[in-house]
């Protein structure tokens, strides 16, 4: 690199009116400085020639033009060696800086070496090498450094790059004696501290706040809260917000808080935002419904939805996709029912999210015929409503349904995207369609160029495991250009569970580097499978030494326009003597029918009666009593479930539609099963 010192050493003894004679400037420093035309008239462009000034060096302001243009372009240019352009002349006349320049300045010297920056922000006395770089001694003591002017000082000029003016927070004063134009350079250093990769810039502008009195000013507490919630410094946000009046903040500063506390999973400190807040508007609702819908915490959002409807607040199309969606994930067909009525009679226009949210609902819901109908009443003019509907298709097993309908989408001229392939791969897999599978992963290339995710190739691992295919399913995993993460190597584990291949779980396992309780299950499963009890034992053994719990199943069943949930064994419900001797009649019947329990499934090497006892009261056969309890005869049962509902209770529950003459329909975490006289949509391949 070119060495600017060349020119300016050139100008040692310059000083406002003389400079030697004759001096040209030959060297250059990535194009910033060109050439100098004489000792009084220096001559400055760009690489580009775009840009060429004349500076008179007796004129102040053309002095202080060319020193503010050479450190901003030095920044902008990327250059590094900022010692080279602070020669005495540039020490002479720093005072020619002003405040873009002075950022420029720093952001170069921060670039140039971070450990000059580092000390300038230390008490201590730095090592040699930094003690003796004469731009750390002369910017030193033009700071008149010490912690109080840094915590006044910083900010940034560029994302990730601090700086501080050379003029300390004093000399600031006594040029702007204005309360004003002070509280306008701590906010200005507040917004750009959010953008900083140093936390160090926030906590020590907070400092400057606090010594100057502005610590109750609403509109700097609420630029701290957020810039500590962008650093992730959650404890110091809501610290904060204990101890200021933040309800006297904007409401838009207040909404900003609320969604930014949503995003990093702060619910309970959002609500008491929320809940302190004098005035709300529409964003404020839809803020605190969203972010209970992202958190899963659905049925807050259903309470402050019907809150909001209470207070005459009146919700938008952001609200009602919202609660839609929280509708769909929980599986309340009562309650999306009752938000699809209301959405009609608000005349809220339906755009291509809410029809994308609502198929997705009714399809949740197990209602894909109401999804496909509103499908097919809606404008299919955006990608996102096609994948919907796929995807409703794919999770009900409509396999074939949801291959006519990406055909019915290229018919009409809309590209799909990698959603639309992992509902098709979701599809085929669920059904079995190992051949159509690898046809539509191969299509994704050659047709739409579009490059395979780690989702795709997720997909297509399910695909062959489910299939039975385990080596095809490992040659995906060896042929990935990603690494394979914990889902891939999950589903591998699932497939040889499924298939009784315990030696390819050990190998699934040992590529998982956390594993959860459910990696231990499935491992302990596939020992089990092929009677391995005191492997399976073993298995169990290491997750209790390692602190691992099983996770729980669930089940839950909506009924009243309330929902009732259940655990394996469950005896907490305040129906449960009514309800256990529904399951035992069921179970009764159902013997009589020919059922056999599969007791190959329960982790014990006990007796074939205890196995069968541990399985007669799982939750899903606990919520279908609940069901069948409170329903009339002949009508439809839904359940859900968090977990993949297992074999024996799927092949109960077959024989209890049959006796009932019941449409039984379970959504566990894989899909929908439709049982219907003893048959499943399934076809037991799940």
């Amino acid at each position: 690199m070119a060495n600017l010192r060349t020119l300016f050493e050139s100008y040692r003894f310059l000083n406002a009116t003389a400079a030697p004679a004759g001096v040209h400037g030959g060297a250059s420093a990535n194009g910033i400085v060109r050439h100098c035309v004489n000792p009084f008239s220096r001559f400055y462009s760009t690489n580009d020639g775009s840009e060429s000034f004349d500076f008179d060096m007796s004129n102040e302001e053309s002095k202080r033009r060319l020193l503010n243009r050479l450190v901003y372009m030095s920044k902008q240019r990327g250059f590094r060696e900022l010692d080279l352009v602070l020669g005495s002349w540039v020490e002479d006349h720093i005072g020619c800086l002003d405040d873009e320049g002075i950022r420029a300045l720093i952001a170069v010297l921060n670039l140039e070496n971070p450990d000059l920056w580092k000390w300038l922000t230390s008490q201590e006395q730095p090592p040699e090498s930094i003690h003796s770089n004469p731009v750390f001694n002369m910017v030193r003591s033009k700071m008149e450094y010490n912690l109080d002017n840094y915590a006044s000082q910083s900010t940034q000029v560029t994302p990730g790059q601090p700086w501080v003016t050379v003029r300390g927070w004093e000399d600031f004063k006594k040029r702007h004696d204005n309360p004003i134009v002070e509280h306008q350079l701590l906010v200005q250093s507040l917004e750009e501290c959010k953008f900083s990769r140093d936390s160090t810039a926030v906590t020590g502008t907070h400092a400057r706040i606090i010594k100057l009195g502005y610590e109750t000013c609403p509109s700097l507490t609420s630029l701290l809260v957020t810039s500590y919630i962008s650093f992730n410094h959650h404890n110091f946000a809501c610290q904060l917000l204990n101890e200021v009046p933040y309800w006297k903040f904007k409401l838009v500063t207040c909404n900003s808080i609320i969604t930014s506390l949503m995003k990093m999973g702060d619910v309970d400190i959002a609500k008491k935002v929320f809940g302190r807040m004098p005035k709300r508007d529409i964003i404020t609702w839809n803020s605190m419904i969203g972010g209970f819908v992202r958190n899963a915490r659905f049925d807050e959002a259903f309470r402050l939805f019907k809150k909001m409807l209470n207070l005459n607040m009146e919700p938008d199309k952001f609200t009602f996709s919202s609660i839609i969606t929280s509708c769909g994930r929980v599986g309340a067909l009562d309650q999306a029912k009752w938000v699809h009525g209301l959405l009609t009679e608000k005349r809220i226009e339906i755009n291509f999210i809410l029809s994308s949210a609502l198929i997705d609902m009714y399809s949740k819901c197990g209602r894909i015929e109401t999804a496909k109908s509103i499908f097919e009443k809606v404008k299919h003019d955006d990608v996102s409503v096609w994948n919907a509907m796929i995807n409703g298709l794919a999770m009900h097993g409509l396999a074939m349904d949801a291959i006519a309908t990406f055909s019915k989408m290229e018919e009409e001229n809309t590209l799909p995207d990698s959603i639309t392939f992992v509902g098709i791969l979701t599809a085929c897999s669920h059904c079995g369609l190992t051949q159509q599978g690898r046809e539509y992963f191969n299509l994704m290339r050659t047709k739409y160029a579009i490059e395979p995710r780690i989702e795709h190739y997720g997909s297509m691992v399910d695909l062959y495991g489910r299939a039975g295919l385990l080596e095809e399913a490992y040659e995906v995993i060896k042929g990935m250009p990603m690494d394979p993460d914990v889902v891939i190597w999950r589903a591998f584990l699932s497939a040889c569970r499924t298939h009784k291949n315990p030696s390819l779980g050990e190998f699934a396992v040992s590529k998982i580097s956390h594993l959860d309780s459910g990696d231990y299950v499935l491992l302990s499963n596939a020992y089990c499978s092929v009677s391995k009890w005191d492997t399976a034992e073993n298995v169990r053994h290491m997750m209790r030494q390692k602190g691992v719990n099983k996770s729980k199943g669930k089940s839950w069943i909506e009924f009243g326009g309330f929902i009732h949930q259940f655990k394996s064994g469950d005896k907490s419900h305040h129906e449960t003597d009514s309800i256990y001797k529904i399951l035992e009649g069921l179970i009764g019947r159902v013997k009589e029918e020919g059922f056999k329990s599969v007791t190959e499934l329960v982790l014990m090497d006990i007796s074939e009666e205890e196995k069968e006892g541990n399985l007669n009261y799982h939750s899903e056969k606990l919520a279908l009593a609940y069901g069948i309890l409170k329903s009339s005869p002949g009508s439809e049962i839904r359940v859900s479930k968090n977990l993949r509902t297992c074999i024996d209770c799927h092949s109960w529950m077959k024989l209890v539609s049959k006796v009932l003459k019941r449409v039984i329909i379970v959504r566990d975490r894989i899909r929908f099963h439709r049982i219907e006289d003893g048959v499943c949509t399934c076809g037991d391949y799940w």
